[in-house]
């Protein structure tokens, strides 16, 4: 009954959303916006979570005086009609910008842009752009980067792709179809160049969780496929891995996928209202939508099949990978990362399948016999060394000047 829910009110909304787009389409048909003197440059995005995770690019271009700099939103039908405003504020209040910079799809689908950034597959190619460009939002190729699909491009109907990393840009060749002309840049990932601003907010940001700076953390960070699924199973699964940290005397920080709030994507369910009675002075629920705050503090990093364990073991941080097996099994077919992907993720974890092997395994990482696998950084090509953000905006920069 949830999951048929779910998909009538994602199809009300997609037809909603289409018939808004569509009508913005006609009537700015006649309205030929050109370029100026300067290059205009725009970034489409459809959540709150884009711009959260690309806030130093987004900075840095609109405070350029040698480009126009526009933020246009896409609906999106898992996101209700309030994520607009709420993305305006986000930018508006966390990023400084202007929300004058922000306008809808609809509003500029006729204009031109000299180059526009995207950083999901789920995007409408403006048909006046110079040059259409992918960004990674995470780390590892998700499969629907090389899958087309309603409502989704993939990778190689873009220009240009910015992938995350030397893994990602042979993945990506690797499922090259015939006769693509994408090419493939791979400057990084800039979650990683925010790390020292994260590193000077520890006390505030265990203060205004309640947690105490002399005591060890970890951070669980589940995967947005299990927290999809209406299986009551799901949630009494990331309870006990609660309850078993909690039991080691530490201190827990929950981090749900930014988008596991938003309740259309989930099939009906509210995580904040499932989570609250979980919660005490042992775990917290962040939900603020930065990931790299609870990265750089967590002492160890326990998720499923999250590429944000991919991103804790460049940080140096001890990664295990807890799949339950009273859950139904997620293999390589299974999960929404590419298979050299998700293989790369259990090369960095240890692994265990039960409440008790959870715990087994987080005693052995915080007495040091678990060693921090950063050490495979230079094999897997992933750089994480703050100049991700750099290394795209010299490539704007040259494409521009082609």
């Amino acid at each position: 009954m949830r999951k048929a829910l779910y998909q009538i009110t994602t199809a009300a909304r997609a037809t909603r959303q289409q018939i808004d787009l569509f009508t913005g389409l006609i009537a700015g048909r006649g309205v030929r916006v050109v370029r100026g003197a300067r290059p205009r440059i725009g970034f489409q995005c459809y959540s709150r979570h884009h711009a959260n995770f690309f806030q130093t690019l987004l900075r840095r271009l609109a405070k350029r005086d040698d480009i126009e700099f526009e933020l246009l939103f896409l609906s999106h039908p898992h996101f209700s009609a309030g994520e607009r405003a709420a993305v305006a504020d986000y930018i508006a209040s966390d990023l400084g910008l202007e929300t004058s910079q922000m306008l809808s799809v609809a509003q500029r689908y006729w204009a031109s842009f000299d180059l526009v950034l995207y950083p999901d597959t789920f995007a409408r190619l403006l048909p006046r752009s110079g040059l259409n460009v992918l960004l990674y939002h995470g780390m590892g190729t998700p499969k629907r980067y090389t899958e087309r699909a309603f409502y989704r491009r993939h990778a190689y109907d873009f220009d240009h792709v910015m992938a995350a990393s030397d893994l990602d840009r042979e993945t990506l060749e690797g499922r090259r179809p015939p006769g693509s002309k994408t090419t493939i840049h791979a400057p990084g990932s800039v979650i990683f160049d925010r790390l020292p601003a994260a590193r000077a907010d520890v006390r505030d940001y265990l203060e205004k969780l309640g947690l105490k700076s002399d005591q060890r953390l970890v951070l669980y960070a589940p995967h947005w496929t299990r927290l999809t699924c209406a299986n009551e199973g799901h949630v009494h699964s990331i309870r006990q891995a609660l309850e078993a940290l909690v039991a080691l005397g530490l201190q827990v920080i929950l981090k749900l996928h930014a988008h596991s709030y938003n309740r259309a994507a989930n099939l009906g369910r509210d995580w904040l209202a499932t989570v609250r009675p979980w919660l005490s002075d042992r775990i917290q629920l962040d939900i603020d939508l930065d990931d790299v705050p609870a990265l750089t503090l967590a002492d160890v990093v326990v998720t499923d099949v999250s590429s944000r364990g991919i991103v804790a073991a460049m940080l140096g941080k001890p990664v295990i990978q807890y799949l339950d097996t009273a859950l139904p099994a997620l293999g390589r077919d299974d999960v929404s990362l590419e298979a050299a992907c998700y293989d790369l993720l259990n090369t960095l974890s240890e692994h265990a399948a039960t409440a008790g092997e959870l715990q087994t395994r987080v005693r052995e990482a915080l007495s040091g016999t678990i060693s921090a696998r950063h050490r495979l950084q230079a094999s897997t090509g992933i750089p994480n060394d703050g100049a991700a953000t750099d290394r795209i905006i010299a490539i704007v920069e040259a494409l521009l000047a082609k």
